[in-house]
């Protein structure tokens, strides 16, 4: 069954967003589809790759993808000014790591400035790939899934504005839960640091951070972890979406009670 997310108006009128994930292959493959979408205009001509990765970064390559996706961004009539951003919200938090994040209780929305090279070193990040990151964490997490809202930027380095729902979860899941979600999706121990696979690593999800919570269900939500992608963005895009990826195939756990069920029989025909 896919889920989407939905709204609804409290008593006082203020609107309530609720954010469900979407739990099948094909409902993250439409809504990817549709994300990817909103930024096409963003994505480059002609794909500068060698032997499957794209060539080595350099300060000369982040400039000019900074000059590229401000001048597409006032082009299509999707750059905002900076000094406009105040009047989405109030600010959450000055600026922390990579993000100004300022909070729209009445729409149920926290908006974040982002600065996509802040942490560069950390995600191994090439300047063509940064327009992709919320795609790629809106795949893996869907639950608290970004919205593309549009560019700005600082001093003339580029910003993407992204929307993201409120999470009402509250308590801060063990090392050992988060681990064993991230299994289910494929991404195993690297390192003291990272979960990953051959396309793609996290960090920055431990129970020492605030990026992960849990509900009262025992539901855990993945809200700002730090995305390395391992190939070009668009192929790692392709490859969490296709049948090859390990998220999609049977968790341990899953494999454990089929081939229970099939002892089971067995033994009832014996």
């Amino acid at each position: 069954m896919k889920y989407e997310q939905g709204s609804q108006f409290n008593n006082d009128g203020r609107q309530q967003f609720t954010s469900q994930p979407m739990d099948s292959q094909s409902a993250r493959r439409e809504q990817a589809n549709s994300d990817r979408g909103c930024i096409s205009v963003f994505e480059p001509k002609r794909i500068n790759q060698q032997d499957g990765t794209w060539k080595r970064y350099s300060r000369t390559e982040e400039a000019t993808e900074n000059q590229r996706i401000i001048s597409i961004a006032k082009e299509s009539h999707l750059y905002i000014d900076f000094q406009d951003i105040a009047n989405y919200g109030s600010l959450y938090s000055q600026k922390t790591g990579e993000s100004y994040v300022y909070a729209n209780e009445k729409l149920g929305l926290v908006f974040k400035v982002r600065n996509p090279f802040a942490k560069r070193v950390l995600k191994d990040l090439h300047p063509c790939d940064i327009i992709y990151e919320h795609i790629v964490h809106n795949i893996l997490f869907p639950s608290t899934r970004y919205n593309f809202v549009g560019i700005t930027s600082e001093i003339d380095e580029v910003r993407i504005i992204l929307s993201q729902n409120f999470c009402m979860a509250q308590e801060i899941p063990s090392d050992d839960e988060i681990a064993d979600y991230l299994a289910t999706l494929g991404l195993l121990p690297e390192g003291k640091y990272y979960f990953g696979n051959e396309y793609v690593a996290i960090t920055d999800v431990s129970a020492m951070s605030d990026n992960v919570l849990k509900d009262a269900d025992g539901k855990l939500y993945f809200i700002d972890p730090i995305i390395k992608m391992k190939k070009p963005a668009p192929l790692v895009i392709d490859w969490l979406l296709s049948d090859n990826c390990t998220m999609w195939q049977c968790t341990p756990i899953e494999k454990h009670e089929s081939l229970t069920k099939k002892i089971a029989n067995w033994i009832r025909r014996k």
